[in-house]
């Protein structure tokens, strides 16, 4: 069996050292558990989809494969009435609230676009015994080159026809602040680019470390095959994500030396952040 979770940051004294392995054995050994507990129908998965995340094809690959919610795994008209839609949970709800939900669905998909409207994502309990949580992270620049799905091409023109201006204009907009750290992090008043506080990133670093599996974009199709045989998941592995194009990489498709660096630099915490969570990832690509 194959955890999310591997050992913490290196600390500097012999006793921090010890307490992080004790922590690292305990969320693998949880992770385990959870996964038991989904196999026995009893744990439910909930996918943290931060938009242009491959949470749709989550959705498709996984979540299609039992019980979901009929629109992106979030929501429709299979939605049972009398259970709102508001999420994260709170931590003294998540127990009642996953074990609900449950009896009617194997997941469900929570997407945010920015940082959520209805409390902090740490403040779900991710520890209770029936929620199989999973995360897919992406590289902050893949994800702002993706294809649209939030306005981006018609505000600012598709990628291969936008102006000096237009690109600019981008690269100064919400949507190229350190995205899934805005989604991530506990703490309000996220991001300022590149002088974004390093409060942000070690908070958005522990609710990673809290999750039940953390996937890496990169190699989405195998990552998806090797989640779906822990899950004892029937996929299809020759039918892939349809994310596997051959692109040329950000730096050369951004064209722009000057500009490039700009958004590295502006990115920089939401870049460490991703660098760092391949180390939680199932599968390092």
């Amino acid at each position: 069996f194959t955890s999310s979770t591997s050992m913490p940051e290196t600390t500097s004294t012999t006793s921090e050292s010890s307490s992080a392995v004790g922590t690292s054995k305990e969320v693998a050994n949880n992770a385990a558990q959870k996964t038991e507990r989904y196999k026995q129908g009893r744990a439910l998965m909930v996918n943290i989809h931060i938009t242009h995340h491959a949470g749709t094809t989550f959705c498709s690959k996984i979540g299609r494969l039992g019980p979901a919610p009929h629109f992106a795994c979030m929501s429709g008209d299979n939605w049972p009435a009398n259970i709102p839609e508001r999420n994260p949970w709170p931590y003294a709800q998540t127990a009642a609230m996953t074990d609900t939900v449950r009896r009617f669905f194997h997941m469900i998909s929570w997407e945010y676009a920015s940082q959520p409207p209805f409390g902090m994502l740490n403040n779900t309990n991710w520890e209770y015994e029936n929620l199989l949580s999973v995360i897919i992270m992406r590289h902050p620049l893949d994800r702002l080159l993706a294809a649209d799905g939030i306005g981006t091409d018609r505000i600012y023109g598709a990628e291969k026809e936008r102006t000096p201006e237009q690109w600019w204009a981008y690269a100064n907009s919400f949507h190229s602040d350190n995205y899934a750290l805005k989604v991530l992090t506990p703490y309000s008043g996220c991001c300022e680019g590149g002088h974004t506080d390093i409060k942000h990133l070690e908070g958005a670093k522990q609710l990673l470390r809290r999750l039940t599996y953390v996937l890496d974009q990169s190699c989405l199709d195998e990552s998806l095959n090797r989640f779906g045989k822990l899950l004892n998941l029937t996929m299809d592995e020759n039918s892939g994500s349809g994310l596997h194009h051959t692109h040329p990489t950000a730096k050369e498709r951004i064209g722009n030396q000057t500009l490039y660096k700009y958004l590295v630099r502006r990115n920089r915490r939401d870049i460490e952040l991703y660098e760092w969570s391949k180390s939680l990832s199932l599968v390092r690509c």
